[in-house]
């Protein structure tokens, strides 16, 4: 996923992106192990997981089709 400087006030994390979705942030570490949502990862390693609204409504769209 390629990130736009526009996107960067937009990126959530994953206590966020859960009130976004309103699930538990166990859902959200679900769709991440599952491939279900495109995530940023910040940082050296594995890095921090960030989330752009737009892929984590993609993710929805997809799941519910």
């Amino acid at each position: 996923m390629r990130i736009e400087e526009q996107d960067l006030e937009d990126l959530l994390n994953r206590h966020e992106a859960a009130g976004f979705l309103r699930v538990s942030v166990h859902t959200i570490d679900r769709m991440i192990a599952n491939g279900d949502v495109d995530v940023v990862r910040i940082g050296s390693g594995r890095g921090r997981v960030r989330f752009t609204r737009a892929a984590l409504l993609e993710s929805v769209n997809r799941r519910s089709a």
